[in-house]
């Protein structure tokens, strides 16, 4: 029977950060593993410096300048990766936080395709017009800061009283408050390889699963837990939120600095949202081991692009075409013996 084929795309993931590939802090003790038992790619490239004409390039195999796909008001309209097993007979399942809807056509030719909600407000009442209006106006306006936005929410409470508003603002002011001290939420990560395992369990054999991760991209706010793997005790939280403040489009122009502290810290939280990122995909490769999934699936781990932290002057994943953002980890570990 042909093999099972689990997908991994990080998003933002530079190979300069991962372990396997000589980085210094120890980020993909896994991954590593996966690399030592298989094959890890040394010359992975990604095909663009942002993730959608490069997600155009690996599902349809086409350079950018053929799928055309190369700015967010374009879609992809060939998917010859999944029709290709679509054909085989797999079953063709997603699981994504990023990119695989409709709006972009990349999950057309899937089977099935799941969306996990990232940024939830996860308000307590859903129903609260105050909560609406202040979403509606940030969407359409922004705020120019945390001070805006709720003296926006006060004066819209003042307007339309409800108990429901102030259950939703103190809520709200709650989560920041804890967010100020490094108790982040993940990005969606641990939700999508709960729902990838549901996934699995009810799809007929053989099946292909892409499943991706967006904690690796910025804003970089990986879990408490994993941010004094990399940064220093001495280093305060109050400068962790200030080194965040940072735009990679102004510091790119030359409209912001960013000094030298703070860019080792975005480093080092970089640095943790992979090892984050790492330790849900040995949960997940756990499950696969432990309901006899993993000896019939080829495991595959890739990202589309990484980023830049000040390397010749850029910031994010903007500006020009060079390996730190194109220099792309692909990790494939095979149920066979490989040579």
């Amino acid at each position: 029977m042909a093999p099972n084929v689990v997908f991994l795309l990080l998003d933002a993931a530079g190979a300069n950060h991962f372990s396997c590939y000589g980085h210094g802090n120890r980020t993909t003790p896994f991954i590593d593993e996966l690399a030592a038992d298989g094959v890890r790619y040394e010359r992975a490239y990604s095909n663009s410096i942002f993730s959608l004409p490069s997600y155009g390039s690996i599902f349809p195999g086409e350079y950018p300048s053929e799928h055309g796909a190369v700015d967010w008001s374009q879609r992809i309209d060939r998917n010859v990766l999944v029709s290709n097993l679509n054909d085989e007979g797999y079953a063709t399942r997603a699981v994504s936080t990023h990119l695989v809807s409709d709006q972009f056509g990349i999950g057309d030719a899937f089977d099935n395709v799941e969306m996990v909600s990232v940024g939830s407000r996860n308000l307590v009442f859903e129903d609260d017009p105050v909560a609406e209006k202040v979403s509606e106006h940030g969407n359409k306006e922004g705020w120019s800061s945390e001070r805006e936005k709720y003296t926006h929410f006060l004066r819209l409470l003042l307007q339309h009283p409800s108990y429901k508003s102030v259950v939703n603002g103190g809520a709200q002011l709650y989560r920041k408050k804890k967010r100020d001290w490094g108790w982040w939420d993940d990005d969606g990560g641990a939700q999508a390889v709960e729902r990838a395992k549901s996934v699995v369990q009810d799809s007929s054999e053989p099946f292909f699963l892409f499943l991706n991760f967006v904690e690796t991209h910025d804003p970089y706010r990986p879990p408490r837990d994993y941010i004094r793997r990399f940064i220093p005790e001495d280093v305060s939280f109050d400068e962790i939120r200030e080194a965040l403040e940072y735009s990679s489009v102004r510091a790119t122009l030359g409209l912001e600095d960013i000094n030298h502290d703070e860019r080792d810290i975005l480093r080092c939280l970089y640095d943790a949202e992979i090892a984050y990122v790492d330790d849900q995909i040995r949960s997940f490769h756990e499950f696969l081991e432990r309901n006899g999934y993993a000896e019939d699936t080829v495991f595959v781990v890739v990202s589309d692009h990484g980023d830049f932290f000040g390397e010749h002057g850029l910031w994010g994943h903007q500006g020009h075409v060079y390996n730190e953002v194109c220099h792309v980890p692909l990790v494939i570990n095979y149920p066979w013996e490989t040579g």
